[in-house]
């Protein structure tokens, strides 16, 4: 551990980024700022302790329900394919072109023709409407 004797607003420097400051000291307790990066995690020591217990019981409770997933027989990777539907036959890609599996070719249903509209000539139909 490395020690060094502070004045209230002096500062110290931790790496590049770091820099802590003493701010107060009033009897037996001093007051620190901190200037870290945002992406840096600053916690007192037990609220770290706390985070890491937390951590451990969390691993400890993911080991157990993999344990009872294993001995019933499926595995923990596997339950996301146990509980996908099957694919259904006409939508699958071996009943598509060999360009469309490669995905270099849209396939598209051939469309119907629709039929002519019977109140207005010309309509839907591929004839031009006669002009009177």
């Amino acid at each position: 551990m490395r020690c060094f004797t502070r004045r209230s607003g002096q500062m110290l420097r931790i790496g590049d980024d770091v820099i802590l400051t003493v701010t107060s000291v009033r009897g037996g307790s001093v007051r620190l700022g901190f200037k870290v990066p945002r992406d840096m995690i600053v916690d007192r020591e037990e609220i770290a302790e706390q985070k890491k217990r937390e951590r451990v019981a969390g691993n400890l409770q993911y080991a157990a329900q993999n344990r009872m997933l294993a001995q019933t027989g499926i595995a923990a990777g596997k339950r996301a394919a146990a509980k996908a539907p099957a694919k259904s036959p006409e939508k699958s890609p071996a009943t598509y072109p060999a360009a469309a599996r490669a995905g270099k070719a849209r396939v598209s249903k051939p469309r119907a023709a629709k039929p002519a509209h019977p109140a207005k000539p010309g309509v839907g139909s591929s004839k031009p409407a006669k002009r009177t």
